[in-house]
C-alpha cells in the first residue's frame, strides 16, 4: 500500500509539499496538502476485495465527477493515491436533517449524475447482489441478527439493474457543501445500477421524515417506485453487513474502531426495521 512518503514523491508539486495527516476514513488514510498557495485533499487506500472497493474505478468516477462538475477537481489518481483540489466546505452531518433547500439541490445534482454516460469499463454496483456475497462473507457468529432472515428479505427484491452512474455510498458525510454548492465525495463504491439506488440510499440515510422525503423525491422527478421500494431495503441491509466486514478487518488488522460501533448499532437498527 503507498504512504504518505509516495504522495510527497509525486511529480505533481511545484515545490516540496507539506502534509497533514486528517481523520482517517473507515477505508483509507485522508491528507490535507499544501503545495505552495494551494491547497490539496489526498486519500491513500488500497482495494478492498471483501467490500467491493476497486481504486481504478473509483479514479474513473471521480474524473467523471469532476468532469461534470459533480466532484472535486481530480489532480492525481493512480498507484491507490488519489489527489483533488480542496474545498474548504463542510460535509453534511448525520445528525442533523437537511433542509429543503439542500434536498433539492442535492435531487437535481443526483439527476445530473444519473444522466453522464456510462463508461463500458465500469463495474455494475447493485445493492442485492453487494449483499448477498456479504452475508456469505460472514460466518454466524458474526451476524446479529439469523441468516435466514437477512436471506429470504433479499429473495424477495429484484436485482438494482440499470445503466446510470451511481455513487453507491450516499452518507451525509459523503455530501460537501461549499459556497453554497453542493458535491458529491467518496467514490470508492461507485458503480453502474439503477438509478433509485442513490435516491434510496438518501431515504435509508439521512433521516428524512415522511413531507422531506416526498419533497426529494418529488425534486428529482421520475423514478420506478417499486425499485426504490427494493433498493432501500437492499441499501439498509448492506450497509448493516458492511459494518460486520469492516470491524473484523479492524479486528485483524489491530486497528481502531473509531465510531464504528456506534455506526454499526445505527445501522443495525435500521436493519431490523426492514427484515421480514
Amino acid at each position: 500500500m503507498s504512504t504518505a512518503k509516495n504522495l510527497a514523491e509525486l511529480p505533481i508539486w511545484q515545490g516540496t509539499p507539506e502534509i497533514k495527516p486528517l481523520a482517517a476514513g473507515r477505508t483509507n488514510q485522508n491528507y490535507l496538502v499544501w503545495d505552495g498557495d494551494r491547497r490539496f485533499f489526498a486519500r491513500i487506500g488500497s482495494d478492498r476485495q471483501d467490500l467491493g472497493i476497486d481504486r481504478v474505478s473509483e479514479a474513473i468516477c471521480c474524473q467523471l465527477a469532476a468532469t461534470h462538475g459533480i466532484g472535486p477537481a481530480v489532480i492525481y489518481a493512480g498507484d491507490a493515491i488519489l489527489v483533488q483540489d480542496y474545498l474548504p466546505g463542510e460535509t453534511l452531518h448525520l445528525e442533523e436533517t437537511p433542509d429543503r433547500n439542500v434536498l433539492q439541490e442535492l435531487a437535481t445534482l443526483l439527476g445530473r449524475l444519473h444522466q453522464v454516460p456510462v463508461p463500458a469499463n465500469l463495474p455494475a454496483f447493485d445493492p442485492v447482489a453487494v449483499s448477498r456475497r456479504y452475508l456469505a462473507d460472514l460466518t454466524d457468529l458474526e451476524l446479529p441478527e439469523e441468516r435466514h432472515r437477512v436471506a429470504n428479505t433479499l429473495d424477495r427484491l429484484r436485482p438494482g439493474r440499470g445503466r446510470s452512474v451511481v455513487h453507491g455510498d450516499l452518507i451525509p458525510e459523503n455530501i460537501l457543501c461549499d459556497g453554497g454548492r453542493l458535491y458529491l465525495i467518496d467514490w470508492e463504491y461507485a458503480g453502474s445500477g439503477a438509478p433509485e439506488t442513490d435516491l434510496a440510499l438518501v431515504l435509508a440515510n439521512f433521516g428524512l421524515g415522511e413531507g422531506d422525503a416526498a419533497h426529494f423525491l418529488e425534486a428529482y422527478g421520475d423514478y420506478d417506485t417499486g425499485v426504490l421500494y427494493d433498493m432501500k431495503i437492499a441499501c439498509v441491509i448492506r450497509e448493516a453487513l458492511w459494518c460486520l466486514l469492516q470491524a473484523r478487518q479492524n479486528r485483524l488488522k489491530g486497528e481502531k474502531s473509531g465510531d464504528l460501533p456506534a455506526y454499526t448499532a445505527l445501522c443495525f437498527q435500521r436493519l431490523r426495521d426492514v427484515l421480514t
